[in-house]
C-alpha cells in the first residue's frame, strides 16, 4: 500500500513538471511587452546553464558550411546556377545544414557610416552598383528559392544571414552604417529589397517544414543597436511570412549575428580604436545619447538565437578554450547593456568560422607566419585563386590551419566548454576556404581546398550524423 502511495505521488509530480513548461509557454504568450531581464535573472540563467552543462554535458554538434552568395547571377541559371554547384560541392562534407550567406549592398554617398542607397550588382563580371526595385528583388528571391529546395532535397536544415558590403567600395565597414530596415532607401527598404524576399524563398522551399534559422544581419551592429524597435518588427514579419506555406512558426528560429568585437558598430568614430572596449567605456554617455539601451536589451531578449563571427585572435599553439575568445569578448562588450550571452539564454551559434591567411587589412598579402595567421584570423587573400598568393602554400601556415580544424572538430564534439554553441558554420570564400566550395576558391592553379582538412570535417559530421543529431 505505502509504496503505491508513493508511486501515486512520483507521478503526480512528473506530471506537474511535465505540464509546467507548456504553462509557461502559455503565460509567455499571453504578455504583449517583454520585460527587460534584470541582472539578478541573468546570473540566474548562468548559473542554470553551468548547472545543465555539469549535469548533462554538450551535445555533438556538426561542422557546418556556408554559401557565400554575391551576385544575382549565383541564383540564376536553375541546376547549372553556381549556387547549386556550390551546394553539390558543400554535400560532401555530410554536413546538418547550409548556410546561404546572402551579400547584398549599400551606398553611403557622403561617408557619414548612414546607408543612402540599397543595390545589387549583377556578376564578377559586372560589378556596378544597381539600385534595387521590386522586380530585381524577387529576381534574387525566385533564383535562391530553387537553389534551398535543392538544399532540403537533400535533407539539410536551411540556415541563411544576411549582411551588405559597400556597393562603392570605399572601404567603409557594415558593422558601423546606420539605417532603418524598415525605411527606403531608394526604391526599398532593406526588409523589401532584401529581408522579405529571402524569407519567401525559405516560405517556398522549405517544403519538409524543418527548423529554419534566419539572421536578419551579419556583422552589422550599429543598425541593430541604433533601431532596436524596428528590428523587433522584422523578425515578427520573417516569422509571418515563412509561417505562411505551413512552417510552424516556432520552428523559425529568428536571430541577430553581431561581430567578436566592436559588438554595437558605435559610436562612429570609435569604430576603428585598437583600445575599443576601454575607450567605450570612457564614451559610454555618447552610447545613452544615441542608443536606447532598454529597448536594444529587449531585441536580444526575444531573438531566437545570437550568432557570432568567430575572428579573435588565437595563441599559435590554442587549447579549446582559445576557441571561445570571440565569446568572451562578445560577452565583456555585451555586459556594458547590462547582457550577457549566457545570462541570455538563448541559441549560440559561430556564423562565421575560420582562418583567413591574411598579413594585413589590404587582403592582397599572404600571412608570412602561423604566428600572423592565429593572431588575425579575420585578415584574407581575396580574388580568384592564385597560386602566388595562396597562404597555405607556406608549410609553417599550413601546418597551423590543418591543427585548427582538427581542434575545431574535438571542440564541436563536445558542443562548447564554457559556453553551450549550437553550430559552427564555416567562412567559405578565398583564401578561407579551405574546403574549395566558393568557385573564386579554385581556377587552373589549382584551388586553396586542403584534403585533409576536408576529410578531418567530414569524418567528423559522419560521426555526429550517425548519433541522429
Amino acid at each position: 500500500m505505502a509504496a503505491g502511495i508513493i508511486m501515486s505521488l512520483l507521478v503526480a509530480v512528473l506530471l506537474a513538471v511535465a505540464a509546467a513548461p507548456a504553462l509557461a509557454q502559455q503565460v509567455e504568450s499571453a504578455v504583449a511587452t517583454p520585460n527587460i531581464i534584470t541582472g539578478e535573472e541573468q546570473m540566474q540563467r548562468a548559473q542554470d546553464m553551468a548547472a545543465k552543462r555539469k549535469l548533462l554535458g554538450y551535445r555533438p554538434i556538426p561542422v557546418d558550411v556556408s554559401i557565400v552568395l554575391l551576385f544575382m547571377s549565383d541564383v540564376e541559371g536553375g541546376e547549372n546556377s553556381p549556387c547549386v554547384q556550390m551546394l553539390k560541392r558543400a554535400l560532401e562534407f555530410k554536413g546538418r545544414a547550409i548556410n546561404f550567406f546572402v551579400t547584398q549592398y549599400y551606398a553611403d554617398y557622403n561617408s557619414d557610416n548612414r546607408v543612402d542607397a540599397l543595390g545589387y550588382k549583377e556578376s564578377q563580371y559586372d560589378k556596378s552598383f544597381r539600385g534595387f526595385n521590386w522586380d530585381a528583388a524577387y529576381r534574387f528571391s525566385k533564383g535562391l528559392t530553387y537553389c534551398m529546395k535543392r538544399a532540403v532535397d537533400n535533407n539539410m536544415y536551411i540556415v541563411t544571414h544576411i549582411h551588405l558590403d559597400d556597393g562603392m567600395d570605399k572601404g567603409t565597414w557594415r558593422n558601423a552604417m546606420i539605417f532603418n530596415p524598415n525605411q527606403k532607401y531608394g526604391a526599398l527598404s532593406f526588409w523589401e529589397a532584401v529581408g522579405k524576399p529571402t524569407a519567401l524563398a525559405i516560405k517556398d522551399a522549405n517544403y519538409k517544414k524543418r527548423d529554419v534559422y534566419y539572421a536578419m544581419q551579419a556583422e552589422m551592429g550599429a543598425t541593430l543597436f541604433y533601431h532596436p524597435v524596428a528590428w523587433r518588427s522584422v523578425m515578427s514579419s520573417v516569422k509571418s511570412v515563412i509561417a505562411q506555406a505551413g512552417t510552424p512558426r516556432n520552428k523559425v528560429k529568428v536571430g541577430v549575428n553581431i561581430n567578436w568585437e566592436k559588438v554595437c558598430g558605435c559610436p562612429a568614430e570609435l569604430i576603428y580604436s585598437t583600445d575599443y572596449y576601454n575607450d567605450l567605456k570612457n564614451n559610454w554617455w555618447k552610447v545613452q545619447n544615441a542608443v536606447n539601451v532598454g529597448e536594444v536589451r529587449k531585441l536580444f531578449q526575444n531573438v531566437d538565437f545570437i550568432g557570432v563571427s568567430a575572428y579573435a585572435g588565437l595563441p599559435r599553439y590554442p587549447t579549446l578554450s582559445d576557441l571561445e575568445t570571440s565569446l568572451r569578448k562578445v560577452d565583456q562588450e555585451l555586459g556594458l547593456f547590462g547582457m550577457s550571452l549566457k545570462g541570455l539564454g538563448k541559441e549560440i551559434i559561430y556564423s562565421e568560422y575560420g582562418l583567413g591567411g591574411g598579413q594585413t587589412g589590404d587582403y592582397k598579402t599572404p600571412a608570412q607566419s602561423s604566428f600572423n595567421v592565429a593572431a588575425s584570423p579575420y585578415w584574407g587573400v581575396e580574388g580568384v585563386y592564385a597560386s602566388n598568393i595562396d597562404p597555405w602554400q607556406n608549410w609553417d601556415n599550413r601546418q597551423f590551419m590543418q591543427n585548427y580544424y582538427q581542434l575545431t572538430t574535438e571542440y564541436a564534439k563536445r558542443g562548447g566548454i564554457s559556453y553551450p554553441v549550437n553550430g559552427i558554420f564555416l567562412w567559405n570564400i578565398i583564401s578561407y576556404d579551405v574546403l574549395g566550395i566558393h568557385y573564386f576558391s579554385s581556377s587552373n592553379q589549382g584551388s586553396y581546398r586542403d584534403n585533409t582538412v576536408a576529410a578531418t570535417i567530414s569524418r567528423h559530421n559522419a560521426g555526429v550524423r550517425s548519433m541522429g543529431r
